[in-house]
């Protein structure tokens, strides 16, 4: 086990299902995902956080899973712009362990991701994801505090998301928490009264409850508070407010299941500053919100399009927005690094574009990294890596820079390069079998913190696999390499059909990278 890195993808799908509380199946009528299909989902994640068996089916499976067992939480526009934003996070997650690395142990470094790419990435998605599948359309009521989804803190204790929605829905029902849960003129009151005493201990953040159990609580207390209304001559609740209640009753309680894990992991100071990043972004996106907004209806007037293809034009306006306004931005720091603008010029031009795009150019100190490197990091992982393109490598120069990183103490954040030096040397002078051992650490000690270098990592580890004549250890690199989605050299694929396989097993025995 590495001593730096993120979670595999399996552990944060894992987290996920946790957060989501839907895999628990009391009070579920769903024959169809019983007690035993609830248990062989959660064996399949234990597998997959553990990476055993078929990485990418299983992951895909666990993935269908999950959408199935949270498609009737919310109503279908909800539902899809739900699940848009979290495949969002999911991918910005892929691609920040792809690409950036991390020098950090497994709790630092998922630190690390939610202030620096969660916060601003699910803001962002939040506001597109709402508009993309045109929410609103829905009439779907929400608590009034604009940021009802965040936890708050007054200075001694937190107010989490879930008890925010139930004081809420107490508040649409015109009554008290006990006459809400257990209503006086109800006959099933016996039954009601524990349904009451869970709302309490709910309410005081003493346990958070599965989703199925605080649906079915609601379900019950609204449709008792119904039946005294309906005893006393009132209006019955509308459909709208009951359905509106649940959805943001879900969400709430995700949202408060992942603060509650965070606060409890990293502390108070964690929490907030993740909400105060999430809140600075999503308020730079108003100009961008009614900008598609004022788009998407000139479009729907322009084109006089019916209703029925409102949703549509939504969809397509808002995506064409958001693909406009990455590429301008890219442009815009193109800019600014080649000097091709003035700072005057790209400022002028962010303002046109909107607060969210002025605030990368005039407000970087607000969301600014949180988490540099230690002292001496980036000029050895330089240092290691020039070492390893150089053709006069020697085993003296891999000595000498192994006993620089001990004497920085910056062996643990950069495990892999030693190593991954030893095999390139051996490879280099044709000594497949002892370029196999060194590689095959480099690779292991590279997984989830070697950022882009574990796509030349994994490469020579598969090579030298095939050399070797290790089948199930080249097997099992190559479907890793096509779990994370990185295009292995020289193959350039991520085949998985055991034909394909064999063929690339048996073409790279007698092939010689002259890079490596």
């Amino acid at each position: 086990m590495n001593s730096v890195g993120f979670p595999t993808q399996g552990e944060v799908l894992q987290f996920v299902f946790n957060a989501l509380g839907v895999l628990p199946r009391r009070h579920e009528s769903d024959e169809s995902f019983d007690e035993v299909r609830k248990k062989t989902t959660q064996a399949a994640l234990r597998r997959l956080a553990r990476e055993d068996g078929l990485l990418q089916p299983n992951l895909q499976a666990l993935l269908e899973t999950l959408s199935y067992l949270t498609a009737g939480a919310l109503p279908p526009r909800a539902f899809f712009a739900f699940g848009e934003a979290l495949f969002d996070i999911f991918e910005t997650y892929r691609h920040a362990l792809k690409t950036e690395g991390t020098f950090l142990g497994k709790a630092d470094s998922v630190k690390y991701f939610l202030h620096d790419y969660c916060a601003p990435r699910l803001a962002i998605s939040v506001a597109k994801q709402l508009q993309r599948f045109n929410v609103e359309a829905d009439g779907m009521m929400v608590p009034p505090n604009k940021f009802w989804y965040l936890p708050t803190h007054d200075g001694r204790v937190w107010e989490w998301p879930l008890e925010r929605v139930m004081r809420w829905a107490y508040q649409l029902a015109e009554t008290s928490c006990a006459q809400f849960h257990c209503p006086e003129m109800d006959s099933l009151s016996s039954e009601l009264s524990k349904n009451l005493d869970n709302a309490k201990n709910w309410l005081k953040g003493e346990h958070l409850p599965s989703w199925t159990s605080l649906l079915q609580n609601f379900l019950d207390s609204f449709a008792a508070v119904n039946r005294t209304r309906e005893k006393r001559k009132l209006p019955l609740l509308p459909k709208l407010l009951v359905s509106s209640v649940c959805s943001s009753l879900f969400l709430a309680r995700a949202a408060t299941a992942v603060a509650m894990e965070v606060v409890d992991h990293y502390g108070d100071e964690v929490m907030l500053e993740f909400c105060r990043r999430y809140r600075r972004i999503a308020e730079s996106t108003v100009d961008a919100t009614k900008t598609v907004k004022r788009a998407v209806r000139e479009y729907i007037e322009d084109k006089q399009l019916p209703a029925s293809e409102w949703d549509d034009a939504w969809f397509r306006v808002t995506s064409d927005y958001w693909q406009w306004f990455v590429e301008w931005q890219d442009k815009l720091r193109s800019a600014t690094a080649s000097h091709s603008l003035t700072k005057e010029q790209v400022l002028a031009a962010s303002k046109k574009l909107g607060a969210l795009s002025l605030l990368e150019f005039e407000g970087q100190e607000e969301i600014a990294v949180m988490h540099e490197p230690p002292l001496g990091f980036t000029e050895l992982l330089l240092d290691g890596l020039a070492l390893q393109k150089s053709r006069s490598l020697s085993l003296a120069d891999i000595d000498a820079y192994s006993v620089r990183l001990g004497a920085s103490r910056l062996h643990d954040t950069l495990p892999w390069m030693a190593p991954w030096m030893r095999s390139s040397l051996c490879y280099r002078e044709q000594r497949y079998e002892d370029a196999y051992a060194h590689a095959k650490e480099a690779y292991e000690s590279a997984q989830y913190c070697a950022g882009v270098h574990q796509a030349h990592l994994v490469s020579q580890f598969i090579d030298l696999a095939a050399k070797n004549d290790k089948w199930k250890e080249f097997r099992k690199a190559v479907n890793w390499a096509g779990y994370l989605d990185i295009k292995v050299k020289p193959l350039n694929t991520t085949a998985s059909d055991n034909e394909g396989l064999r063929k690339l097993f048996d073409g790279l025995k007698g092939f010689h990278c002259a890079n490596w």
